[in-house]
């Protein structure tokens, strides 16, 4: 349905106002240049509704060829096309603003149009006897527009608004069907765009639940490895096999980098197991001899007395902590004292060396 199709010719018209005017191929013209489909697109419709009617097509573009005026159509409902092609709908006719404006091309059934001599879309065969012009207007036009529409010369009085009734009745009942199955498949649209949002939001909430978990126990993983680094360390310590120094400088923190380390088990030796990056640090620690002899150079009466100044700050951190705490020994006490003042377990240690 893309051809040209003619719409209006030049003539005496007569408008349902009672206004005859003859119209010329200026006026025609006219009509063509004030279409504008980008500020007003004219719609196809069914008879001449006064307003909220559908559109069932849109027209693209208008042209003058001779006397006659002719439209383009452009996106027609498919429903529309089939009943063109049916020929339910032969004839049409034009809605003007008073400026002589398009305002809509009206199709026209059993109701025959006013401006006659234009040819039936072919669709069918062409209905005889069209032979003159009138324009006619209906009520809701006057202050809008004129639409102009044909009569048959013999019509009896009535007969054209008992067939245009049936026209409008048949049209309102096949636009009522399709609202409501338009207004169906827009529920359904709707209610399938909530269940999506709220499927969407639980499954976001989800996600969330999951990554909070995720993270906490990767958080409290590696706390353990930290704690458990710690108590290594701390271990060898006390067994004088780290020195405070080595602490100090950042030895846990070290390890505790090997630890976060995707590499999986290497071969540190020819022959040896395969290890973590962390396994190998412990075991190459744990091969250390002692570094300091806590327990043979501090004794309760000699060794703190002839350490220096370290020494006797030593020893009397020692007895604090045995008055402190009544369950522990000297030697377990003074190295507590070390663990716990590691800057000066390590001047002592070098007082010792000295």
């Amino acid at each position: 349905m893309s051809e040209w199709i003619s719409i209006f010719r030049t003539g005496t018209h007569t408008d349902m106002a009672g206004n005859i005017k003859e119209w010329t191929e200026h006026d025609l013209d006219t009509i063509v240049a004030k279409y504008d489909p980008a500020e007003h697109s004219a719609p196809e419709v069914i008879g001449h509704p006064e307003h909220n009617s559908p559109a069932w097509g849109w027209v693209e573009g208008l042209k003058r060829e001779g006397q006659l005026l002719y439209m383009k159509a452009k996106d027609r409902a498919p429903e529309f096309v089939e009943m063109l092609k049916k020929g339910l709908f032969r004839k049409r006719s034009i809605s003007l603003y008073p400026d002589l404006t398009l305002r809509h091309v009206g199709w026209l059934g059993a109701t025959p149009p006013a401006v006659k001599g234009l040819p039936d879309v072919a669709f069918g065969e062409a209905e005889e006897g069209v032979m003159e012009f009138t324009l006619n207007c209906n009520k809701g036009c006057r202050k809008t527009g004129c639409n102009i529409f044909t009569e048959k010369e013999g019509d009896m009085p009535g007969e054209k608004e008992e067939a245009q009734a049936k026209i409008e009745l048949e049209v309102e009942k096949r636009l009522a069907a399709e609202r409501k199955k338009i207004e169906a498949q827009f529920a359904e649209a709707q209610a399938e765009k909530a269940k999506s949002a709220e499927f969407a939001e639980a499954q976001k909430k989800k996600e969330a639940d999951i990554a909070a978990r995720e993270k906490a126990l990767a958080d409290r993983e590696k706390a353990l490895k930290c704690d458990e680094i710690k108590s290594f360390c701390e271990g060898l310590l006390k067994e004088g096999k780290l020195t405070p120094a080595m602490v100090k400088h950042g030895l846990v923190n070290f390890m505790e980098t090997l630890s976060e380390q995707k590499a999986g088990p290497m071969q540190f030796a020819e022959g040896a197991a395969k290890q973590t990056p962390l396994e190998f640090m412990k075991t190459f620690l744990s091969g250390f001899g002692k570094q300091i002899e806590f327990s043979e150079v501090a004794t309760r009466d000699k060794d703190v007395k002839k350490g220096g100044n370290a020494a006797e700050k030593l020893g009397e951190l020692t007895k604090q902590k045995m008055h402190e705490r009544k369950d522990l020994s000297y030697n377990q006490a003074f190295a507590e004292v070390q663990i716990e003042n590691r800057e000066l377990a390590l001047e002592y240690a070098e007082e010792l060396r000295a």
